[in-house]
């Protein structure tokens, strides 16, 4: 069951950055968590974990930051469409649904080291599986030809992805798939507020769409899904 945690996790990565590929990163960042609502209904049934008035209050806020970023302008005066990336949110959050009440079920039989290593054998197998395929063979061997710049931002993900999962693991043994969820909604803020200067230093690597319009959804979403959370927790 810990190896499937990681296939679990595989198929959340993939449609993140599918997502990622489409639209901005603020974006996305946004609208992937606005899934842990669904973890806060899921944990309520399958795990017993209580509900409030607060917390619907809060549902409803980030079901409203949902929404808001679902939708983006072509320009300036051209009509609301659906993001393409939403297809692939939708993914993520199913995915991220079924891996955190996964993940606070199996931390009751095990312990948070054995199953942060037999769930990374789950990944793993799962990208060894992905490999054979020719044409992600071929672009995952291609990113070893960017430089030394690519190559150095690739195994430094993979360091801050490791840290993430092993506190997350940590996390969930010790507090509720809810309240670990609502703690985790903060990245959004953190993300856009990164978003900002970095696009002033590396526009032609982030391209993030920052007129007036599009920061003020992002930033009302934002805080929606931080105040929704907050009410939650």
């Amino acid at each position: 069951m810990a190896i499937g945690a990681g296939f679990i996790q595989a198929g959340f990565w993939l449609s993140f950055l599918k997502a990622m590929q489409v639209e901005d990163v603020s974006r996305v960042s946004a609208m992937s968590f606005v899934y842990p609502l669904f973890i806060f209904i899921a944990a309520g049934y399958l795990l017993g974990e209580s509900l409030s008035m607060n917390s619907y209050l809060g549902a409803t806020l980030i079901v409203i930051s949902a929404v808001i970023l679902s939708y983006r302008r072509t320009g300036d005066d051209s009509p609301l469409v659906l993001s393409p990336a939403l297809k692939y949110v939708f993914l993520f959050w199913a995915f991220s649904i079924l891996y955190s009440i996964y993940i606070k079920y199996m931390v009751a039989f095990m312990d948070e080291w054995h199953l942060y290593m037999w769930s990374s054998v789950g990944t793993l197998i799962a990208a060894i599986l992905l490999m054979t395929n020719k044409g992600i063979r071929d672009d995952s061997l291609m990113m070893f030809t960017k430089g030394p710049f690519v190559v150095a931002s690739m195994f430094s993900e993979e360091v801050f992805d490791f840290l993430a999962r092993i506190f997350i693991i940590f996390a969930y043994a010790e507090g509720s798939a809810s309240l670990v969820s609502s703690v985790r909604s903060i990245q959004p803020l953190i993300v856009l507020l990164l978003v900002l200067p970095l696009n002033l230093f590396l526009p032609s690597v982030l391209n993030e769409e920052l007129n007036r319009k599009s920061l003020a959804s992002k930033f009302t979403a934002v805080i929606l899904v931080a105040l929704g959370f907050y009410l939650i927790s």
